[in-house]
C-alpha cells in the first residue's frame, strides 16, 4: 500500500505544470521557456529571495553578467581583470566600476573583447536601463554577428536579429528599455537557433501596423449582461437597468 501511495506521488509530482525554478515565473508567462532555459545553463541565477522579476527593466551591468555568462567560459571571465588591469586601480577600465563589484568581471571581459565601449564622458553607468537598440549591439557583438555600419547606427545589428527571429513580438520601439524576460528570450532563441517563434523585423519596428481605420470607427461594444431575476423594488433603478437593456439591443 505504501509503494503504491509513493507511486501515486511521483505520479502526481510529474503531471505538475512546468515553469522555471523562480517562484514569480509562472507556466503561462510568455518568456517562461526561454526564462528555463538560460536557468539551466547557468547563464542566470535570480535573486536571493528566489525570484527572477520577469517584468523588470534590464539594466546594463545585468545585461553585461547574461550576455558574457552566455558566451564566455567562467575561466575566461575570472581571469580578466588580473589579465587586463594593474593591482593598483581601483576600478575596471570605468571609474565608475570597482574592483569588488559583483559585476566587475563581466564589464572587464564585455569591454576587452570590444561589445561595450561606455559613455563619451569614460563612465558605463551600470545602474542604467538598457534600450533594445543598444541591447541590439550589445547582443550582436556578444555573439560575433558579422555586421555592416549604416547611418543609422542600430539598423545593421537590429536586422541581424530580426533575420535571426530573435526579436519578441513585445519590441514596440527602438529605445523601449528591454525587460529580463526579454532578454532571456532573446538569448534562447539565438543559443538554440530557435526559428520557429513569432517574431519582428526593423522595418516593422520602424512602421509598427496601424489600427485599421474601421476598428476606430467601429468598436467592439460589450453587452452588459443583466440578470433576469434581478428584481428591485426601487423604480428609478430599474427605470436604468432598462435603459441598459435599450442600448444592448441597439448597439
Amino acid at each position: 500500500m505504501r509503494k503504491l501511495f509513493c507511486l501515486f506521488l511521483l505520479l502526481l509530482i510529474g503531471t505538475v505544470s512546468v515553469s522555471a525554478a523562480f517562484s514569480d515565473v509562472p507556466a503561462s508567462h510568455s518568456n517562461v521557456v526561454a526564462i528555463e532555459y538560460v536557468q539551466s545553463k547557468g547563464i542566470v541565477a535570480g535573486y536571493p529571495d528566489g525570484t527572477f522579476r520577469p517584468d523588470n527593466t534590464i539594466n546594463r551591468a545585468e545585461l553585461s553578467k547574461i550576455i558574457i555568462e552566455a558566451n564566455f567560459t567562467e575561466t575566461e571571465i575570472e581571469d580578466c581583470i588580473s589579465d587586463n588591469t594593474e593591482d593598483s586601480w581601483s576600478y575596471v577600465f570605468f571609474p565608475d566600476v570597482k574592483k569588488g563589484e559583483w559585476f566587475d568581471d563581466y564589464i572587464c571581459i564585455a569591454k576587452a573583447e570590444g561589445i561595450v565601449a561606455g559613455y563619451p564622458d569614460n563612465t558605463f553607468q551600470p545602474a542604467n536601463s538598457v534600450n533594445f537598440a543598444e541591447a541590439a549591439k550589445i547582443i550582436s557583438g556578444a555573439f560575433g554577428f558579422s555586421t555592416s555600419s549604416d547611418e543609422v547606427w542600430y539598423k545593421p545589428f537590429v536586422e541581424e536579429l530580426g533575420n535571426r527571429k530573435a526579436i519578441p513580438t513585445t519590441i514596440t520601439s527602438f529605445d523601449k528599455n528591454i525587460t529580463r524576460g526579454e532578454m532571456a528570450e532573446m538569448i534562447w532563441r539565438i543559443k538554440t537557433n530557435n526559428q520557429n517563434e513569432e517574431s519582428l523585423s526593423y522595418k516593422e519596428i520602424l512602421n509598427p501596423v496601424p489600427v485599421p481605420y474601421e476598428e476606430i470607427l467601429n468598436p467592439v461594444s460589450v453587452p452588459v449582461p443583466v440578470p433576469d431575476d434581478f428584481l428591485l423594488d426601487d423604480p428609478d433603478l430599474n427605470e436604468f437597468l432598462d435603459a441598459l437593456d435599450l442600448l444592448n439591443e441597439l448597439f
